[in-house]
């Protein structure tokens, strides 16, 4: 079944199309996903929000990254652990907590069309 442009009523080649070749009219899809939701989820417990819209790929991946943050972060604790303790946490939080947010961020985009 052929797709129309909206705006001009021409024929689009491929369903997929961003813009229509005729007019470059958005042809973009909404969503029913809520984009705030999807960065919550994506800030709570990283990776989520992906799942949640339906990015699987992005989920593997941030999943994947998470891991490895975090095996990076074990294996290179000093053997005194007490003394740097605070600085190797600190350190390891911070990073995750901007990696939460910028995949949040990217989420809410994700699900807007941005």
């Amino acid at each position: 079944m052929p797709s129309f442009c909206p705006s001009c009523g021409s024929q689009l080649r491929f369903k997929e199309a961003e813009k229509c070749p005729t007019c470059n009219h958005e042809l973009t899809r909404k969503s029913n996903k809520n984009p705030l939701l999807a960065a919550i989820l994506n800030f709570l417990l990283p990776g989520i929000g992906y799942l949640y819209i339906g990015t699987r790929k992005f989920f593997a991946i941030l999943i994947i990254i998470s891991m490895l943050s975090f095996a990076v972060w074990a294996f290179t604790l000093p053997e005194n652990i007490f003394d740097q303790y605070l600085t190797y946490s600190i350190s390891y939080w911070a990073f995750s907590i901007i990696l939460a947010i910028a995949f949040a961020i990217d989420a809410y985009q994700e699900v807007v069309g941005r």
